[in-house]
């Protein structure tokens, strides 16, 4: 299926006047590559007929990023603030997931969700990892927001879960590894994702997993904890999803990075039981006061996906990810 582009205003014309020729058609979907870290300190060009959307900081802006023209296929996904597509480059063939937004600047939400998107996008720009989603850019139009990524053709980890049931412990451990190696690279750069869980690690068909969506993630300054230790403090806000958050960010104590590592922990639950963390509570609130309370994370089942018994190597990691101090909670990258 094509792109969809705004349909165009008819002119209406009286029974005597003769009947004028249609409009030019608009241009076509063209857009700049993805910018070079030296073209990325140019000043930045304003798309024709396009807004700038500047950033949370007041010093940059969003702006068109690519110079392939695309079509927009099917629909893939969907979220709170907009919808995936699959999308093709024209001339190439390639695949891409195009994330699209829709964003009213003259509304004050979606003015809101469009700083949001300039700063996911201002992250996703400086990524490069095997176990990170790749971005290929960005298109601002009249009333929405492109983002492109790679397509990974084997859909989230929730959706396997789904199909497949619960995973035995060598895949979960395969699946896990990678996870933490795309994490330890985030975290490095002080990069808090805040919104990890199955929904959000896609696979290609291979087996390669890759962490994705990054509309929660954060960049954050490192300070030194009370224990001599590394930790990096965040707002006080809570973000993310309830059964995946750490103690810290339900209790709006601050969090950063070791909030990444108890939601990997869960994780790990929710591969092993194919069910979310704390999965046997009833409702949100109920997670909610059992993470505010429990010694430690969400229960790992006696056998795995196979019907094995769950080691007590996959305990133990559970266990250290899920350690209720911060401070004492190992990083990602002494796992």
């Amino acid at each position: 299926m094509g792109t969809v582009v705004p349909p165009t205003v008819p002119t209406l014309v009286t029974p005597s006047a003769k009947k004028k020729p249609p409009p030019p058609p608009p241009p076509r979907e063209s857009l700049r590559a993805v910018p070079t870290a030296a073209r990325a300190l140019t000043p930045p060009i304003t798309p024709t007929g396009q807004s700038l959307i500047e950033s949370p900081s007041g010093d940059k802006v969003l702006r068109s990023t690519i110079d392939f023209t695309w079509s927009r296929g099917e629909e893939i996904g969907r979220g709170a603030n907009g919808r995936v597509h699959k999308g093709m480059v024209r001339g190439t063939g390639q695949l891409l997931a195009i994330k699209v937004m829709d964003v009213d600047m003259d509304n004050d939400r979606d003015s809101t969700l469009a700083k949001s998107l300039m700063a996911e996008v201002e992250l996703l720009q400086g990524l490069d990892h095997p176990h990170i989603v790749k971005f290929y850019g960005v298109e601002l139009r009249p009333h929405a927001v492109c983002i492109f990524l790679e397509m990974m053709p084997g859909g989230c980890l929730q959706t396997l879960l789904r199909q497949l049931g619960a995973l035995d412990q060598e895949t979960a451990r395969h699946y896990t590894d990678q996870v933490m190696s795309g994490l330890t690279y985030l975290h490095s750069r002080n990069i808090v994702h805040r919104d990890l869980k199955c929904a959000n690690v896609l696979l290609s068909l291979d087996g390669t997993v890759k962490v994705s969506d990054f509309g929660c993630s954060k960049r954050v300054k490192t300070l030194e904890s009370s224990m001599g230790g590394e930790n990096t403090i965040l707002t006080h806000t809570i973000t993310g999803s309830v059964p995946w958050m750490a103690p810290e960010v339900v209790g709006s104590a601050g969090h950063g990075r070791k909030a990444d590592v108890w939601a990997v922990g869960c994780m790990v639950v929710e591969m092993l039981t194919a069910q979310p963390p704390w999965g046997k509570l009833d409702n949100i609130m109920a997670a909610v006061m059992r993470i505010s309370t429990a010694a430690g994370g969400p229960e790992l089942p006696q056998l795995d996906g196979a019907g094995e018994a769950v080691s007590e190597d996959c305990r133990d990691f559970v266990n250290q990810c899920t350690i209720r101090d911060p401070d004492a909670r190992p990083n990602a990258g002494d796992l």
